[in-house]
C-alpha cells in the first residue's frame, strides 16, 4: 500500500465517523487485472516443483509478513469460520461451482504458497481446483445432548491450533454432511428443534463447511469474502457494493470544501498531532500496564489447548434499540463489549483472580473493511487500537451499574477509534515487518497489546438477506479469532442475514468453559436489553 493509499484510508475512516463497512467501499485497494496480474518470473523459488525451470512469484504484502514473523507455536495466525448450509453438498459440486465462477483466477493468493527462499514472496503452486484444498470428514449425529456440538467445538481448536504448513497452501477447508441440527453449526431454533434422529430427506440434512487460512495471504474477514463470491447471489452483491461505494463518493463530494494554502497546512498539522497523541497514549499505555490480569494462571510456554463456543445471540436491528436507549452514542460493538468485559469480571472471580482497576481490551479495525470490491484482490488491511475499560461499574466492582458501565466503555472506545491510532498500528506493523528480526517483530507484537486480557473483533456483512450456494440456503457463518500472544481470549461479533451471532475462542486455562463464559455474556445483554425496555416506557 502507497503512502497515498494509506492516506486515503485514513481520510476516509475520518469522514465516515467510524462507520467502516462504508468507508471500505471507497478506500479497498489492490491490483485489478487476471489470473498472472502482478508477477514476475522468478529462478530462485522452485525447491518443491523441479519439473518447472520457472515459476510466477508476487510481493507478499507487509502485514501478510509481519504475521508469520510474529506468530509462535502457542499462538498461530489461522483465522478459522464455518458455514452452516441446510442440504447436502460434496466436493464435486462445490468445485464445479468454483471453477464456474473462476474463483482461483479472480483471487490467485487463494493458488499461492510463500516461497521457500525468500519469504517477502508468494508463489503460484500447481493446486488450482477447489478439491486440492477441500477433505471430506466425519459428521456428529449422536442424538446424546451431552455430545451435541462436541465434535465441531474440537474440529475448530484443531484448526486454529495445528500449524499450517504456508510454503504448501495458505488455506484449506473440511467437508462434512449429516443430520439437520447434528452438529450445532446451525441452531437448534433454525433447525426446529433439537430432534434430528428421523432426519432422512435433502431438506432434513445439513453440510458443515469449515474453512482456514493464514492470515498471510489475507485478513479474515477478506479471507470470508470468497464465500460471497461463491454464493448464488455474487453479482447482485457485487452490484450492491458498487452502489453504495457511488453513494458514499457522492455524499464526500458534498462535504468537500476548498481551501486555501493555510487551511491546508493547519489540516496537516492536526493530523500530525493527532498521531502523535495516539503514538503518546498507546506508550504510556503499555508502560503503565505492568502485569497481566491472568499472569498467576498463564503459566509455562507450552501448546495450550482452546476453549471455543458460538451462538446467535439476537437480532441486529434489535441489540441497536438496546444501544441507543441506554447512550444515544453507544454502537452494537460498543454494547457486546461491554457485556465482554462483564463476563470477563465473573471469569477473573471463578478463577480466583482479583479484578484490577481497568482492563485492556484490543479491538482490531479493518481500514478497508474487509470488503473486496469487484475485480480487486485480497487484502491484510488491518490495523488495531487498545481501549482501556474502568471496572468499577462491572460485576462485583464498587458500583455495579450496567448502563453506567455500557457509558465508560462507549466513551472510552469512541475517543480511541475516531483518531489515528487504527493506521499508527497498521503502519508500524508494516515497519517491523520490513525492517525487524523476527525474535524483535515477536516481542513488539506481544508488547503493543498493552497486557491485553481480550480482543473483539467486529464483523459486519451488509447484504440483508441469506446466501445460497446451489441453491440451498447459508444458515450460519461464524468466525473465530486466532489469539494474538499474549492474549487469552478472542470475542468476534458477527452480524448476517440480520442475525447477530457471537464466537469465543480462549486459551483454556484463561476459560476452561466457553460455553459458560458466553453465557455470561448474553446474560449481560438480557439484562441491558431488560433496562432498555424499562427506559422506552418511560
Amino acid at each position: 500500500m502507497s503512502a497515498n493509499l494509506a492516506a486515503a484510508t485514513v481520510r476516509s475512516f475520518f469522514h465516515a465517523g467510524g462507520n467502516l463497512s462504508v468507508a471500505a467501499l471507497a478506500t479497498t485497494v489492490a491490483a485489478a487485472g487476471n489470473y498472472h496480474s502482478g508477477y514476475e518470473k522468478d529462478t530462485k523459488c522452485e525447491a518443491k516443483i523441479i519439473q518447472e525451470p520457472k515459476l510466477l512469484r508476487k510481493r507478499m504484502t507487509s502485514i501478510g509478513r509481519f504475521s508469520l514473523k510474529s506468530e509462535t507455536l502457542q499462538n498461530p495466525s489461522i483465522p478459522t469460520f464455518f458455514i452452516g448450509v441446510r442440504g447436502k453438498l460434496n466436493v464435486e459440486e462445490m468445485d464445479e461451482v468454483w471453477n464456474r465462477r473462476d474463483i482461483m483466477k479472480k483471487y490467485d493468493r487463494l493458488q499461492s504458497s510463500v516461497c521457500e527462499q525468500d519469504d517477502r514472496f508468494f508463489k503460484l503452486n500447481n493446486k488450482s481446483s477447489f478439491r486440492d484444498y477441500a477433505s471430506v470428514t466425519l459428521h456428529s449425529s449422536s442424538p446424546d445432548p451431552e455430545l451435541y456440538r462436541k465434535e465441531l467445538q474440537r474440529r475448530v481448536e484443531h484448526f486454529l491450533l495445528k500449524p499450517l504448513d504456508v510454503h504448501d497452501r495458505l488455506w484449506e477447508m473440511q467437508m462434512s454432511t449429516g443430520k439437520l441440527g447434528s452438529s450445532g453449526a446451525i441452531s437448534r431454533v433454525k433447525s426446529k428443534g433439537g430432534d434430528f434422529s428421523s432426519r432422512t430427506g435433502e431438506n432434513e440434512l445439513e453440510t458443515v463447511m469449515l474453512f482456514r487460512s493464514h492470515h498471510a495471504m489475507a485478513d479474515g474477514v477478506s479471507a470470508a469474502t470468497v464465500v460471497g463470491e461463491m454464493a448464488d447471489e455474487a453479482e447482485e452483491i457485487s452490484q450492491l457494493i458498487i452502489e453504495q461505494m457511488k453513494l458514499y463518493k457522492e455524499k464526500q463530494k458534498g462535504k468537500r470544501k476548498k481551501m486555501n494554502t493555510w487551511q491546508k497546512l493547519l489540516k496537516k498539522l492536526k493530523l500530525f498531532f493527532s498521531i502523535l497523541s495516539a503514538l503518546l497514549r498507546h506508550s504510556f499505555l503499555v508502560l503503565s500496564s505492568f502485569d497481566h490480569p491472568l499472569a498467576s494462571v498463564l503459566v509455562g510456554d507450552e501448546v495450550v489447548s482452546r476453549s471455543v463456543s458460538w451462538c446467535d445471540a439476537c437480532e441486529v436491528d434489535e441489540a441497536k434499540k438496546v444501544a441507543k436507549a441506554l447512550h444515544p452514542d453507544a454502537t452494537i460493538n460498543d454494547l457486546f463489549v461491554s457485556c465482554v468485559a462483564s463476563a470477563i469480571s465473573r471469569q477473573l472471580r471463578s478463577l480466583n483472580v482479583s479484578i484490577p482497576r481497568k482492563l485492556n481490551i484490543v479491538l482490531p479495525v479493518h481500514l478497508s473493511g474487509g470488503m473486496i470490491l469487484p475485480g480487486e484482490s485480497m487484502g491484510n488491511n488491518i490495523g488495531a487500537f487498545v481501549a482501556s475499560l474502568q471496572t468499577k461499574h462491572m460485576p462485583y466492582g464498587d458500583n455495579y451499574s450496567s448502563i453506567s458501565n455500557l457509558a465508560l466503555v462507549s466513551d472510552s472506545i469512541s475517543g480511541v477509534k475516531r483518531s489515528p491510532a487504527p493506521f499508527v498500528s497498521w503502519f508500524f506493523a508494516k515497519i517491523a515487518s520490513d525492517y525487524f528480526p523476527e525474535s524483535v517483530a515477536k516481542f513488539l507484537m506481544s508488547a503493543a497489546n498493552a497486557n491485553a486480557i481480550c480482543v473483539v473483533s467486529n464483523v459486519r456483512i451488509p447484504f440483508k438477506g441469506k446466501f445460497h450456494l446451489n441453491g440451498k440456503p447459508i444458515e450460519s457463518l461464524n468466525g473465530f479469532v486466532p489469539l494474538p500472544p499474549g492474549v487469552p481470549i478472542g470475542i468476534a461479533v458477527q452480524s448476517y442475514a440480520g442475525t447477530l451471532s457471537l464466537t469465543v475462542t480462549a486459551d483454556k486455562r484463561a476459560v476452561p468453559d466457553a460455553d459458560k463464559f458466553l453465557l455470561w455474556i448474553l446474560e449481560e445483554y438480557e439484562r441491558m436489553s431488560a433496562l432498555s425496555k424499562v427506559k422506552r416506557d418511560i
